[in-house]
């Protein structure tokens, strides 16, 4: 029905008056019920209407007050004109173009003559009419609505319909612009809400054509609708195209991070601040064996070996409470009661504010590591429980010879009893070096005389042994407690190995900026290649080192975070230098 005229230009018998310019229609047909006159593009903005409908030449008529309706061909964009400031887009080469354009110029000039109601109510002081007012709110509002009616056609949309969606449905079925994907379920939502009034509304987020041939996600709400005209539903519509693309790059960016995470052979896992699991990567899940339900369910201290529980506990409290960062040794205890051993790491995991939500956690198996080093052990206590008997019998054995053979075969004895010796020694020092490992820990702010006592300790010289040391500066540097054993091996190494009835060792102190070094000189024969090469890495089956004690030094010094090199000494034999972190304070 043709809009009934309050205000505004037009003819003297009330009617519309509409400005034609451009490729529009000529045929007086098309606008029954409006008086119609045909200007020039550019002379639009000096003439009063109700409303202008422009073809191609558009650009011109949106300059002007008067609302605009764009017709133009199906393959000319019709975004630049909407953008402009069109009010409606319309295709000429659509079958139902003259229909189409008629009820576009009906909605505008109806709409106009609402805001102008409104306007003259509210210079007047007056209150507007009530359904004026309504739809007025409704053509302003952020979403759009629309009447659907049980065939699903669209019999009623408010202006916003046209803002959002670029062109006006009225008429149309509000299904034939859903997305092929998603029309069925679109219709069942639609169906389901014509079909029970009684649950409420009914929600759906779909895709729908826009008048440009591109996509929009649009989230719709209807309710059931009944009165003496429509039986159908009400929709309000809202765009949530930036929503979705964000929704699902967020998507994407996480099954592109769960993808990574799965790839990963360690385990990962996040914690809630309860201690419960909230997320996992497939790995650890299919080394613990249970599902995701039982998973989400299950505390930390469920899947982890009972006797480690308390440590794991502890950790877990440094790492929520204290903010720290754990690093700890324990095994995971499976569905089917398997203990496996892993080295796991947890740090804790912070929202925008700094605040401590959860504890994000790593694990790495270390089997194959604790395998060998359970191997190692039954290997060592053997050979140093081998060792210390077998050379036992031979010192004992060498001592009767010696007591009993002639002259001439004292130098057999001699020989038998120093390798006899050689091995007792070796096997203490086996021992001393696996406990001394095993007290290694991290390292830690100590005196340097306090070093220098403990090697001074330990070391037995022989008295004809000339030994000089310096006072060592009053100094910390960064050690382990084996560091004393360690300075006290190279004493004993530089003694021992030296062939001179009165062997001479001496000691110098440097302190650097940001080291402390300790070298030990000595006049003997040197250190061999063999030991130096080996010590570097360069070790083989065929070129390798005879002896424990300069692996033992070097061990600890890289226990330390020092360095051991080698240099010449002023005495003629060797000079080793052991380069300790200084620390501050």
């Amino acid at each position: 029905m043709r809009p009934e005229r309050q205000t505004g230009p037009e003819a003297d018998d009330g009617t519309a008056r509409l400005l034609l310019c451009g490729e529009v229609p000529a045929d007086p047909d098309w606008f029954e019920g409006f008086e119609t006159e045909r200007v020039a593009p550019e002379t639009v903005t000096e003439r009063d209407a109700e409303c202008v409908v422009a073809g191609d030449d558009w650009e011109p008529a949106v300059a002007g007050s008067a609302p605009v309706v764009v017709f133009l061909p199906s393959d000319t964009p019709a975004a630049p004109a909407r953008d402009a400031g069109a009010r409606r887009v319309v295709r000429r080469d659509d079958p139902e173009a003259r229909a189409l354009l008629v009820r576009a110029v009906e909605s505008v000039v109806g709409r106009r003559d609402r805001s102008e109601t409104v306007e003259s109510a509210r210079d007047d002081a007056i209150d507007p009419p009530a359904d004026v007012l309504l739809e007025t709110v409704l053509d302003h509002a952020a979403d759009s609505v629309s009447v659907v009616d049980s065939d699903g056609e669209i019999v009623y949309s408010s202006a916003g319909v046209e803002r959002q969606l670029g062109d006006d449905p009225d008429g149309e079925s509000f299904f034939e612009a859903v997305h092929p994907e998603d029309r069925t379920a679109v219709q069942e939502t639609f169906r389901q809400a014509l079909d029970r009034p009684s649950d409420g509304g009914v929600r759906a987020t779909y895709r729908r054509r826009d008048a440009d041939g591109s996509w929009r996600w649009i989230d719709v709400y209807g309710r059931p609708w009944r009165d003496d005209t429509v039986d159908g539903l009400v929709v309000s519509r809202r765009d949530v195209t930036r929503q979705e693309r964000q929704r699902r790059e967020l998507r994407e960016r996480n099954a592109y991070l769960e993808s990574v995470l799965d790839a990963q052979p360690d385990v990962f896992y996040v914690l809630d601040p309860d201690g419960t699991f909230r997320r996992w990567n497939a790995p650890f899940a299919d080394l613990l064996g249970y599902d995701d339900e039982t998973l989400r369910e299950t505390h930390a201290t469920e899947v982890i070996v009972a006797r480690d529980r308390e440590q794991i506990l502890s950790a877990m409290t440094d790492v929520y409470h204290r903010r720290e960062t754990r690093r700890v040794e324990t095994r995971f205890l499976t569905a089917d009661g398997e203990e496996v051993p892993y080295q796991v790491n947890g740090a804790p995991l912070t929202d925008g504010d700094g605040n401590v939500t959860g504890l994000v956690g790593t694990g790495r198996d270390i089997s194959d590591r604790v395998r060998r080093e359970e191997r190692l052990s039954v290997l060592n206590r053997v050979l140093r429980h081998n060792i210390r008997n077998q050379s036992s019998v031979l010192l004992a054995r060498a001592d009767y010879l010696g007591e009993r053979v002639a002259s001439d075969d004292e130098t057999h004895v001699a020989a038998v009893s120093e390798v006899a010796h050689r091995l007792s020694r070796m096997g203490k020092l086996a021992r001393k070096v696996d406990r001394a490992l095993a007290e290694t820990g991290d390292p830690d702010a100590v005196p340097l005389p306090a070093i220098v006592d403990d090697a001074l300790e330990a070391f037995d010289p022989p008295e004809e042994a000339t030994v000089e040391i310096g006072d060592p500066p009053a100094v910390a540097v960064r050690a382990a407690p084996p560091s004393g054993d360690a300075l006290a091996e190279l004493l004993d190494n530089a003694v021992r190995h030296n062939p001179d009835a009165a062997p001479a060792v001496a000691v110098e102190f440097s302190v650097h900026e940001e080291s402390v070094t300790v070298a030990v000189d000595d006049d003997g024969p040197g250190i061999p290649d063999a030991e130096t090469a080996a010590l570097a890495g360069a070790e083989s089956q065929l070129d390798h080192s005879a002896g424990l004690g300069m692996w033992f030094v070097n061990w600890v010094v890289e226990a330390t975070d020092g360095h051991l090199s080698f240099a010449d000494a002023d005495l003629g034999g060797s000079r080793v230098l052991v380069e300790f972190r200084r620390e501050s304070g």
